[in-house]
């Protein structure tokens, strides 16, 4: 998938300006479902809860230098695993991002028992599409959210 080689360990709370700085960039922002800035003292709250939660895996990744090129959050409840991903403006266009998803789904499946993983992507972000694809996800469905379109994208524990 990637030459670069890049390892992943579990988010720590010496993280959160890390996320926070990625949740506020301009591209993300456009990609999110969500467009409006995140304020601090609420990603403070969320990003601690999250770290915390036994229901949620936030995996942080590194190159052999120990820079951080991304993250991958996957967020499960009873019905389903919910899965998003964030590069670092620096590392984007690596092909670093089906090798992330990759490896945070494997992770997943080791460690939780939901054995589907749902990617919510707006349509017009085909970069993203390609990428959940190329790291086992399919099972398109579209569906609309106002003018809107988005697609789900499924991966199954093998």
């Amino acid at each position: 998938m990637s030459a670069v080689k890049i390892t992943y360990r579990k988010a720590i709370e010496r993280d959160l300006l890390t996320y926070f700085s990625w949740a506020n960039d301009v591209a993300t922002r456009q990609n999110s479902f969500s467009t409006e800035d995140v304020d601090l003292k609420t990603h403070t709250t969320w990003f601690l809860n999250k770290i915390a939660s036994k229901d949620s895996l936030m995996l942080i990744f590194e190159n052999e230098n120990k820079s951080t090129v991304g993250q991958v959050r996957i967020e499960s409840d009873v019905d389903n695993a919910v899965i998003g991903i964030s590069i670092d403006p620096a590392f984007r266009g690596q092909a670093l991002a089906s090798f992330m998803i990759d490896s945070a789904c494997t992770e997943y499946f080791r460690n939780f028992t939901q054995s589907t993983i749902a990617a919510h992507i707006k349509a017009a972000n085909i970069a993203s599409i390609k990428a959940f694809e190329k790291a086992g996800f399919n099972s398109k469905e579209l569906y609309m959210v106002g003018n809107e379109r988005r697609i789900i994208l499924v991966r199954q524990d093998v």
